[in-house]
């Protein structure tokens, strides 16, 4: 078991069983973390995630700890993890690898997770396209859906922050059609994405 090898001594939040770390998923009940492990592609040996808009979220972190957990339990067929979180904050990204470094030094080769700037909705560097095989969006969308709302009142069902950034999402997924935008709101429907 890889959380092992994490430093006793370190000021970093030992994960547990007990332990998932995304205001999503309840201590005990890590649903949230369970259903997401199931909505993403299976057939792929190796997969490549992205989280967009990640803040101070500690979603790819948990759901890495589970999907690795889920590995070594025999649970899962997949080899490989490369988890990639993204901010437009510098600062957020910062706080997110300071915390999770025990973390991500502890992981085993075959997983990884990395945080890197990226603005979603200005052009994407071609070493960005065709590369996922999920998209992970925790609030970026609702975001942008209420930045809209705010300044254009009910002008379309299309609101104009959600154009660049639905181009670039499907730009980054990998060809195919198993890769997946996997959205998590607490809005029953996204009109603006159907």
């Amino acid at each position: 078991d890889f959380y092992k090898d994490l430093d006793s001594n370190s000021t970093e939040e030992q994960p547990s069983s007990n332990n998932d770390l995304e205001w999503i998923v309840s201590s005990d009940k890590p649903v949230v973390l369970d259903k997401l492990s199931r909505l993403l592609p299976v057939r792929r040996p190796s997969m490549r995630i992205l989280e967009i808009g990640c803040g101070v979220s500690a979603l790819s972190r948990s759901l890495l700890e589970r999907m690795v957990r889920h590995q070594e339990d025999g649970k899962s067929s997949h080899l490989s993890y490369e988890f990639v979180s993204t901010d437009v904050s510098l600062v957020c990204l910062e706080h997110n690898l300071a915390r999770d470094a025990a973390f991500i030094a502890a992981l085993p080769d075959a997983a990884s997770l990395t945080y890197s700037e990226l603005n979603v909705l200005k052009e994407l560097p071609a070493c960005q396209l065709h590369k996922y095989d999920a998209i992970l969006d925790k609030g970026t969308c609702d975001t942008f859906l209420f930045r809209s709302k705010r300044t254009q009142k009910g002008s379309s069902a299309h609101v104009p922050l959600l154009k660049p950034l639905l181009n670039n999402v499907h730009r980054m997924l990998r060809s195919g059609c198993e890769a997946k935008y996997i959205i998590i709101s607490p809005r029953s429907k996204l009109k603006s994405v159907r």
